[in-house]
């Protein structure tokens, strides 16, 4: 299960193991975030794209498993009248960039 956009106001990155589920979080003081409940355990967990500037904005969580990659994400907004429209137009190049190159390993499911 993919959980999108819920509000938080503590700053963590939390893995918690329950007899039932894997539970993966990302999110921020005062933000939205991302979360994953999976009944098989990931092969590897990323927590962002590895690029502060995006990372610090976006929350990005990518499983990979066997055959493919789940990538669970909030993408940020441009802002009332598009003030922050550049940033995201920068954010979305760069995240499609991300999904393209783990494309080249195997399929995503984003």
């Amino acid at each position: 299960m993919v959980i999108n956009h819920f509000g938080s106001l503590v700053i963590k990155v939390n893995l918690i193991i329950t007899s039932k589920f894997l539970r993966f979080f990302f999110f921020l003081a005062g933000y939205s975030g991302v979360g994953l409940l999976t009944k098989i355990e990931p092969i590897d967990v990323k927590f962002g794209i590895n690029i502060a500037e995006h990372d610090t904005e976006g929350r990005v969580i990518t499983a990979e498993y066997d055959k493919f990659y789940l990538v669970v994400s909030y993408i940020p907004n441009s802002g009332r009248k598009l003030v922050r429209l550049a940033y995201r137009q920068r954010f979305n190049q760069v995240f499609h960039n991300y999904l393209k190159e783990l494309e080249k390993k195997k399929p995503v499911i984003w």
